[in-house]
């Protein structure tokens, strides 16, 4: 099994299990492919239009990667997303006057912010099923540790706390601890996983979140920029080593708009591309799209 580095990913993917069923944690895994060490190279990037950021005051907004379709407020801040899944909308919402997080306007859970917009706290419980997230920042705005628990009303539970490493504005390394209890099989199972990870040459000036930064595919919300500030640079690759999966290396490459904003990005082949909203072309409110269960895929344990 692989934790995610920002492990409030969780919660967004465990909550919306069918309530009879015991919790899963959804950590959505691309095709992995093996590099060595020495195979980890800096990105090369493609050749465009020069670049002309937007001033520093403007936010990066993100309107879709693939599947996924966010909402803002005035002030920039996140609405709400969407996820197509097997043809259905799952849609999250996040309302700043209650300060709860929804689905199709019905709360299920609450969420804390500081005062530079970054999220402190996530809690839901479902009918019996309680989910938590912590989250602390550096004095600069960097996320540096994480705590979340999970538990379900037949005694199963699933923890991790992750404590990340920042240099010189770059996320060099993180560590996390978790485990997980089955209750019908009476079983714990402890996962630690390390990683180190690597950087190009390509500034971030516009402090855009991206999945490859975080190493998780599974928490759209990231990419809005609630978990703090992003790294000063691109990844080019990451190694990971887990006492479950042994080490892992991952490559990560990036195509570029004119302003500056990421056009796609590739992990370990699979692409994704980004589109974005200008503030003068917000939508007015969030999605309303059918909703589903959110629970999808178990953690894969190894055999």
């Amino acid at each position: 099994m692989k934790y995610t580095v920002l492990v409030a990913a969780m919660l967004l993917s465990t909550v919306g299990a069918n309530a009879q069923e015991k919790m899963q944690v959804h950590l959505k895994s691309s095709q992995l492919v093996e590099y060595d060490v020495n195979q980890v190279e800096k990105v090369t990037f493609t050749e465009g239009q020069p670049v002309t950021p937007p001033t520093p005051s403007q936010k990066v907004m993100v309107k879709s990667v693939d599947d996924v379709t966010f909402t803002y407020d005035a002030q920039g801040r996140c609405t709400g997303y969407t996820e197509q899944e097997d043809g259905y909308g799952i849609g999250w919402t996040f309302d700043y006057a209650t300060m709860s997080i929804g689905i199709m306007g019905m709360p299920l859970g609450q969420f804390e912010i500081n005062e530079a917009g970054y999220l402190t706290r996530l809690y839901f419980n479902l009918m019996g099923a309680v989910s938590e997230a912590t989250m602390e920042y550096d004095a600069d705005g960097y996320l540096i540790h994480e705590v979340v628990k999970n538990s379900s009303p037949d005694g199963s539970y699933q923890n991790a706390e992750a404590t990340l490493t920042w240099e010189n504005g770059l996320l060099t390394k993180s560590h996390t601890v978790g485990d997980e209890y089955e209750a019908d099989e009476d079983e714990c199972i402890k996962q630690i996983d390390d990683n180190v990870y690597f950087y190009s040459d390509r500034e971030n000036v516009l402090g855009q979140w991206t999945y490859a930064m975080t190493d998780m595919e599974d928490n759209p919300l990231v990419l809005t920029g609630m978990f703090g500030k992003a790294p000063a640079k691109f990844p080019s690759g990451a190694k990971m080593t887990g006492n479950w999966d042994g080490e892992e290396y991952h490559k990560v490459s990036y195509t570029f708009n004119a302003d500056g904003t990421v056009a796609t990005e590739t992990m370990d082949g699979t692409t994704y591309t980004y589109t974005y909203y200008s503030s003068s072309n917000l939508p007015a409110k969030a999605l309303r799209m059918l909703a589903l269960p959110f629970g999808k895929k178990a953690l894969k344990k190894k055999n």
